[in-house]
């Protein structure tokens, strides 16, 4: 680009651009999704039909073999060069793509296994939880990657299992307290959680928690408050600030932001 007069360059600006793009494989809502590796791992469902897909930096899409029996994927997170899922039977209830509760007709059968998949798409090997989660009060929906093993989120609680399933460790809301977990990511300063309480008004909490006990380090009311958080290539913790003003942004470990993206933009 140069000015007018042909005399000088004119500065080129560059900005991020967004556009809606369908789900693939036809799936209507995703209930897992993660990013690794320039790859975008997406599962979730058509209909009543569980699916799981991955694309490259493309838009090419590959379906990817799911374990037998499996109903629903709650979660996905990277693991070694490919990424790992939790799957299992079909909640009690979830929400489908208007908005709209679907419950389940009958009993949940509470199964949940821990799917490996490997750098090429391939099914590595799965892991049944050693331990029953009741899915009647809520699923799981998030999960992070942390040394010996793997830190899965509940809206009132957090379990720590290991790759052969069995539970290390467990963190609950108090009895009766009004709140919830929303989200949780790994970064290379440590396990962050967001909890949301809905007592006398609503505030969000970021937890800094023992990656290999689940205990409580910090706790910390930012503000703006985070609406999700995730984790950069690098390990960056990132955030997710809500609003017009808002954006994704790099945290350090000091809590300073650094903006990665303006949704003004």
């Amino acid at each position: 680009l140069v000015s007018e007069d042909d005399t000088a360059p004119v500065p080129e600006e560059r900005y991020p651009q967004y556009a809606a793009q369908p789900l693939p494989g036809g799936l209507e809502i995703a209930t897992a999704q993660c990013a690794a590796h320039g790859q975008l791992y997406t599962g979730g469902l058509a209909g009543q039909a569980p699916g799981l897909y991955v694309q490259d930096e493309a838009g090419t899409e590959t379906a990817l073999e799911l374990p037998e029996d499996t109903e629903y994927l709650y979660a996905t997170a990277p693991w070694g060069d490919g990424c790992v899922v939790l799957c299992g039977s079909m909640p009690a209830g979830y929400v489908d793509e208007l908005g709209n509760l679907v419950r389940l007709t009958g009993e949940p059968a509470n199964r949940h296994e821990l799917a490996f998949y490997t750098a090429d798409g391939a099914l590595d090997h799965v892991t049944p939880l050693r331990e029953t989660y009741d899915t009647a009060l809520g699923s799981f929906r998030d999960m992070a990657v942390v040394d010996g093993g793997f830190v899965l989120l509940h809206p009132s609680y957090l379990v720590l299992v290991d790759e052969s399933g069995v539970q290390l460790s467990t963190l609950a809301l108090e009895d009766g307290e009004l709140a919830r977990f929303l989200t949780i990511a790994a970064g290379k300063d440590g396990l962050y959680a967001l909890k949301q309480d809905y007592d006398e008004s609503v505030s969000t909490t970021l937890l800094t928690l023992n990656p290999a006990t689940l205990a409580v380090e910090a706790e910390e009311l930012p503000d703006p408050a985070p609406c999700g958080l995730g984790t950069a290539a690098d390990g960056t913790l990132l955030v997710n600030l809500p609003g017009d003003d808002g954006g994704v942004y790099a945290r350090a470990a000091d809590g300073s932001l650094t903006p990665v993206v303006s949704w003004a933009d």
